[in-house]
């Protein structure tokens, strides 16, 4: 069903050049800086122009790669009333790192999502390239960037490889997940947060889960695909029922984001831990391979709600 679903992925690697301190929440910064860059690219217009109600926004390709607007839009409608998924995620493999001493390696992994983004894919690479200044409390920290990898061929890349884009891979050449059982276990790397009636869960069934991820996918396949995903939604969701729960250790955990904007700490949370679930897999297969993927709930782009999916025999 999802043959078509293309992504790429790619790990930066860079050296500081001092002492570095930084908070146990990457990902907001990652965002930031990558946006940063993204404009610097494209966007000529002041600083203080807010993109929502700049001229130019439905022509710029910072906005396109940032913030996932596409050309099926309306060219009334304003930015703060999509509420897309961005084309990208951020991967922060180095979470809860927290010190880095002068000459030791950071790393972060970047998700591209969809035919439509993966022809930018050398403006992505060099903003990523530019991010080599890191702030913490009003301190900068220098890196230089050392090396930038894709994960799916273990391949070193330059340049000159992805200049036209790149052609994607399958996501089960990336993530192949097969039904060996009818147990499976999740395990949250990364904040989960999920609403129900305007409420954040404290605990997770399947058919919550399922809901969300099923949501994502198919917002992510027709914007970044243009296509239309041919699946009986209310189907999937009624048999997504019948799998239960069989442990849960999940736990509210508290972590902390710095807002350079702010100059303070903000306070955020989510489920992490472990669950596992006892069902027929076998129709959920395919969301659940891409969800592990491109992440679930909210914040995914800050590499929120990153779940580990493994069938146990």
């Amino acid at each position: 069903m999802f043959g078509d679903f293309k992504i790429a992925l790619y790990e930066f690697e860079y050296t500081a050049l001092q002492d570095t301190q930084l908070n146990d929440y990457h990902g907001s910064m990652l965002r930031g800086l990558l946006g940063n860059q993204l404009r610097a690219l494209f966007c000529n217009v002041e600083s203080s122009q807010i993109c929502e109600t700049c001229s130019f926004n439905k022509t710029c390709l910072y906005v396109k790669l940032f913030y996932g607007i596409n050309n099926q839009l309306q060219s009334d409608q304003k930015l703060s009333s999509y509420k897309l998924p961005n084309p990208f995620v951020i991967k922060p493999v180095m979470q809860n790192v927290c010190k880095i001493e002068r000459g030791g390696i950071y790393k972060f992994q970047l998700l591209l999502i969809g035919e439509s983004t993966l022809q930018y894919v050398p403006y992505y690479i060099i903003a990523a390239k530019e991010m080599t200044t890191f702030i913490f409390k009003n301190t900068t920290f220098h890196f230089k960037m050392t090396n930038i990898r894709d994960v799916v061929s273990n391949q070193t890349i330059n340049m000159s490889q992805i200049s036209n884009g790149h052609n994607g891979y399958r996501v089960d050449e990336i993530n192949p997940l097969i039904v060996s059982g009818n147990v499976c276990a999740f395990k949250i790397k990364t904040p989960l947060r999920i609403q129900v009636k305007g409420k954040l869960i404290n605990q997770i069934s399947f058919e919550v889960y399922f809901k969300n991820a099923l949501r994502r996918v198919t917002m992510l396949y027709e914007l970044y695909h243009e296509k239309n995903m041919k699946m009986d939604h209310l189907k999937m969701i009624e048999l997504s029922k019948a799998i239960r729960c069989l442990e849960s250790n999940l736990k509210w955990t508290k972590v902390e984001r710095y807002s350079v904007y702010k100059n303070e700490k903000i306070s955020m949370g989510g489920l992490m831990g472990t669950c596992s679930f006892e069902g027929d897999f076998a129709p959920f297969i395919e969301i659940m391979q891409l969800s592990s993927l491109i992440h679930v709930g909210k914040s995914c782009t800050n590499g929120d709600g990153w779940i580990d999916i493994e069938f146990v025999k």
